[in-house]
């Protein structure tokens, strides 16, 4: 199982005038095996107001798609993580936070949390950007996780 050593934000949407803190985020996350995947993040506020069939851009980055269709949910456990798409490369998960900020990022990704989320919803990984046709900009920032 890989553990999360870095990440960059490649696109966000702003949890309202709260700088700083996002209600729906894709990163590319580099991996301690030398992989980046991509894993993503929607907060129940951002799919109350967007909905989960909404198709829009955040600047000039088009979001992951969500294909869990909420209205087929009739019972969740919420000890479990909730994979919100897109299919067949889940990567893209639901959050209660109202927001989530770059140090909210870096914990969610950190310890045996980040590593049973870099195992994806059936343990085979993550998507890696190339898989959901996603270049990843050379000059991206990133984070490092757990320093």
């Amino acid at each position: 199982m890989s553990t999360a050593v870095a990440f960059g934000v490649v696109g966000a949407h702003s949890a309202g005038e709260s700088v700083g803190y996002f209600d729906a985020v894709d990163l590319v996350v580099e991996t301690d095996t030398g992989d980046t995947v991509l894993f993503g993040v929607r907060t129940s506020g951002y799919l109350e107001r967007l909905g989960t069939t909404s198709i829009e851009r955040w600047d000039t980055y088009r979001p992951l798609s969500i294909t869990l269709e909420g209205a087929r949910v009739k019972h969740w456990d919420f000890a479990r993580v909730m994979w919100l798409g897109p299919q067949p490369h889940s990567c893209l998960i639901w959050s209660n936070a109202i927001g989530l900020s770059l140090q909210a990022l870096e914990h969610l990704l950190s310890g045996e949390r980040g590593t049973r989320l870099l195992a994806g919803p059936n343990g085979a990984g993550l998507p890696q950007p190339g898989d959901l046709g996603l270049v990843v900009p050379a000059d991206l920032t990133r984070h490092t996780v757990g320093h």
